[in-house]
């Protein structure tokens, strides 16, 4: 495979690029020669290597080109502290980690740390903390918090200063936090005298031996390709089952649009294409986004625009017409906008290329393994390669789930380091029976919840969760932070959604037939939103009422000719309601 690059971003250090070499994902850090303290590194480099397993992002190799050094670390879709929002869980995640780290160090390896910088310490998908050790030359930045002793006294002060620093950029600070801050802010001795509060009174915080992590790996060669190739100059749907990987890639290939210096939005909304604008009419058209395009363009020489929406099978019917008014229009700058659904198209047009994602073949599925895992562990267990692809079905998303089940069914254990695989614990079974598995060890009460929740569909928002807690008078937060734990649910931005539709389903039939029929007519009642009223009523298996308030509105669409697509969607809806629609 070719290598790939694109730009990721720029810090007081340098700038960092994605790079990926025969599949392996790298953190290229390209930074000047008298940024890097290079003969430093050297020389601690060999007590630095065995503390990686604790979180430290060790350089696997170091270029000098011309004037520049490429430090190059992997890369676990990791993002700087100062891009997420913290709260007190990642709080104290992060403080467990750099206090251990910075422990180790000073006691272990005799290395006094010069300095801290919060873009170098990273947090993943999983809340895996990491850190950038600090081999380059500190400058004065907001960011930085630098020695100012150059020893374990001046060490200590930075550590304590960096919880400080995250407690101020905390999005809610609350009690334990303060109590740590008043617990260190005293005369404390020793580095390990800190990370001993930090263990003693929130040791509830510590992770648990999750080795499991997840891997940067797109593969994906021939469609970022054909994205490159005509973007800018068609539109572009990209379309798979779930779980295929559709969104990982794009969210890949946004760091190469704005590398190319594409302003690119994503949207979901009519709202979110129009942010700032709070009073967007009723009667939108094609105009009122033009004339918003000529106020964007007017201070960019060389505008570039990438509009993405993800899940544009489930957007609502006044957003989708919208779309297709721009699809059919000519722009005289450079333009795309990104389909990303679960649905093949049903019609298809010359302006728009389409790029369907395929499972795995049975090599990929050893190379993610391998990178999820180990070379050891499949040389150990060759059969799980096999294993995994039949289950997964070829499906990356599914294949890293699956390994993750793997280790908390215990079918895979980490012992002394290793791991252990039980093969016969999954003879003759199927991916349902996994999800069956998992769901039989959920504590009742967040099942009972769970259950409930599931009525909100496969994808919900806060608001959704609080009008179900006014009808059950309950409160949810703890089923859902278990339940996003254990990657039943997911949280992407401002959206929770189930990790597939099997939960989802699987949970919703746990309900009785009353429970189903009375939670959905509660919530009918609950939302203006047309397509969330014929969910709802369908669900309650009011039937009848559906198609009738699916008629009406399709009339109402004929009458003032606005909102056509809702014709095409009610007649789906009604088809897939009755046994036969009869031919005319």
């Amino acid at each position: 495979m070719a290598d790939f690059q694109l730009f990721l971003r720029e810090n007081i250090f340098g700038k960092d690029y994605l790079k990926i070499i025969e599949n392996k994902t790298f953190r290229v850090r390209v930074t000047k020669s008298e940024n890097f303290h290079y003969k430093y590194y050297l020389k601690i480099s060999k007590e630095l290597e065995s503390f990686k397993e604790f979180g430290l992002l060790i350089p696997e190799r170091i270029e000098l080109e011309k004037d520049n050094y490429h430090i190059y670390t992997v890369y676990w879709n990791e993002f700087p502290i100062t891009e997420c929002e913290i709260e007190e869980k990642k709080y104290f995640y992060i403080l467990y980690t750099i206090y251990d780290i910075a422990d180790r160090v000073t006691h272990s390896a005799n290395v006094i740390i010069p300095y801290i910088y919060l873009e170098d310490i990273f947090i993943d998908e999983n809340d895996k903390v990491t850190l950038m050790p600090s081999i380059y030359v500190p400058q004065k930045d907001e960011n930085i918090i630098i020695n100012e002793k150059n020893n374990e006294d001046g060490v200590i002060a930075i550590l304590k200063k960096l919880a400080m620093n995250l407690y101020e950029m905390a999005v809610e600070k609350t009690n334990n936090m303060k109590k740590f801050i008043e617990a260190i802010n005293k005369k404390i001795e020793c580095v390990h005298d800190l990370y001993s509060i930090l263990l003693k009174n929130f040791d509830y915080y510590k992770k648990d031996n999750e080795e499991i992590r997840i891997p940067h790996f797109i593969d994906r060669e021939k469609e970022r390709d054909i994205i490159l190739g005509v973007l800018g100059e068609k539109h572009i749907f990209v379309y798979g089952p779930q779980r295929i990987g559709k969104t990982r890639l794009v969210d890949f290939m946004e760091f190469k649009f704005k590398e190319l210096n594409y302003t690119v939005m994503r949207v979901r909304s009519i709202q979110e294409i129009f942010p700032g604008i709070i009073n967007i009419p009723q009667s939108l058209n094609i105009f009122y986004f033009l004339n918003y395009i000529d106020t964007l363009r007017k201070n960019k020489k060389d505008f570039k625009l990438v509009i993405i929406v993800d899940d544009y099978q489930d957007v609502d019917i006044k957003i989708k017409n919208f779309i297709e008014d721009i699809l059919n229009k000519k722009f005289d700058f450079p333009f795309s906008i990104i389909l990303i659904s679960h649905l093949q198209p049903k019609i298809r047009f010359e302006n728009i290329e389409y790029i369907e994602l395929k499972p795995f073949q049975k090599e990929k599925t050893r190379i993610l393994l391998k990178i999820i895992l180990s070379s050891e562990f499949l040389k150990k267990y060759p059969e799980i390669v096999e294993i995994v692809h039949n289950l997964s079905e070829g499906y990356p998303g599914n294949i890293y789930q699956i390994i993750k089940d793997f280790y908390d069914l215990k079918i895979i254990k980490s012992e002394n380091d290793h791991y252990i695989f039980y093969p016969e614990k999954i003879k003759d079974k199927k991916i349902i029976d996994l999800y069956y598995e998992k769901i039989s060890k959920i504590p009742s009460d967040v099942k009972e919840d769970l259950k409930y929740i599931a009525t909100l569909g496969f994808k919900f928002k806060v608001s959704d969760i609080k009008i179900l807690e006014k009808y059950f008078r309950n409160n949810f937060d703890t089923s859902i932070l278990y339940a996003l734990e254990k990657n039943i649910l997911l949280k992407e931005n401002a959206e929770y959604r189930f990790f597939n539709v099997f939960y989802q389903d699987l949970f919703h039939n746990l309900l009785s037939s009353t429970e189903k029929k009375d939670i959905h007519l509660y919530l009918s009642k609950k939302y203006e939103s047309l397509k969330e009223k014929i969910f709802h009523l369908k669900n309650a298996g009011k039937i009848k009422a559906t198609i009738a308030l699916i008629i009406k509105e399709m009339k109402k669409s004929l009458f003032q000719w606005k909102d056509l697509n809702f014709i095409d969607y009610g007649f789906h809806e009604i088809e897939n309601l009755t046994d036969e629609i009869p031919y005319s």
